[in-house]
């Protein structure tokens, strides 16, 4: 089994689709506590998640509710709050998502010190960037959902 169709494809004789089931409700609920050990944060979070249908399906995603959580922390640490994520509009949340996504495996990858701005980290990352949106591009000029290994 693999999220990466593309590492597989030439040994797939006979594939299968498989739908990943992400969380239940209380999953959620059950992870946010977890992360924030703190109930007002937690609440908040889960406040923000109910009031707003787009977020609350979102989270069913694990990769999606992490992020979730990192943003929530974020806006708690950081002193002005110019973009609210959980009230942006679907597109620039995903933007949002990906830039976030993004820091936190470069700080992972190295070190919380080793900060990088927004133009600094899609620079380094412009190759993926190209190759992701080449892959997307062709995938809606053929109506598919389901890119196919010719495609990549």
């Amino acid at each position: 089994m693999t999220s990466r169709p593309n590492a597989m494809c030439e040994y797939l004789n006979n594939p299968r689709m498989l739908n990943v089931i992400g969380f239940q409700s209380q999953d959620i609920q059950n992870y946010i506590n977890s992360y924030f050990k703190n109930n007002n944060e937690s609440d908040s979070l889960m406040k923000k998640l109910n009031n707003n249908r787009s977020l609350k399906l979102l989270s069913h995603t694990p990769l999606y509710l992490r992020l979730f959580c990192y943003l929530s922390r974020q806006d708690k640490s950081s002193s002005s709050n110019k973009d609210k994520w959980d009230e942006m509009i679907l597109s620039k949340l995903y933007e949002t998502l990906l830039k976030s996504y993004m820091k936190w495996n470069w700080m992972k990858s190295n070190g919380l010190n080793n900060k990088l701005n927004d133009n600094k980290m899609f620079n380094m990352f412009e190759m993926e960037m190209d190759y992701l949106s080449e892959i997307a591009w062709e995938g809606l000029k053929f109506g598919q959902a389901i890119i196919s290994c010719e495609i990549q």
